[in-house]
């Protein structure tokens, strides 16, 4: 996984991208504003398919 991160501008991103939704994933779970529950459904949802797309390129090889 660290050799393609290295390799890989697009498998970067990728990571950059799950890392930062983890971010905001924690940020909407402690926050106590009246958007929050969506905010927090909607950033569990987009972590979700970025971890399938993480599994799916390490399956590929990118």
């Amino acid at each position: 996984m660290r050799a393609m991160y290295m390799a890989n501008e697009s498998f970067q991103s990728l990571c950059h991208n799950y890392q930062k939704c983890e971010e905001a994933l924690e940020h909407w779970t402690q926050s106590k504003h009246a958007d929050a529950p969506e905010r927090q459904r909607e950033y569990a949802e987009l972590l979700k398919d970025l971890e399938f797309e993480i599994v799916q390129s390490l399956g590929e090889g990118f």
